[in-house]
């Protein structure tokens, strides 16, 4: 396993902790059309290197980091995660543009 025990907190979660904390929320942005081409780029950067991740780790290791970002892929285009980039404003703080 690359993150053992390792959850993804839901925007629902994120949001009422930002503002207990003294943060407003301006946006929140998904970045999940972008995520599995990402994904995919850095397991064809990872294959296209794959001996010297070999001879740096091991082919257990490589094998593990290579699933792990070619399954993020497909979880991505399926939807069933997502990335979100939140604005976060402090209170009485600006709005940005």
């Amino acid at each position: 396993m690359i993150f053992p025990g390792g959850q993804l907190p839901e925007r629902e979660a994120i949001i009422p902790l930002a503002q207990r904390n003294g943060f407003w929320v301006q946006n929140i942005e998904s970045l999940q059309p972008h995520y599995a081409r990402t994904q995919d780029m850095w397991a064809q950067a990872l294959a296209s290197r794959h001996q010297d991740a070999v001879r740096l780790a091991s082919e257990q290791t490589y094998r593990n980091y290579h699933h792990y970002l070619t399954g993020c892929a497909d979880t991505f285009r399926r939807r069933l995660i997502d990335v979100l980039q939140f604005t976060l404003l402090t209170q009485g703080a600006p709005q940005l543009p």
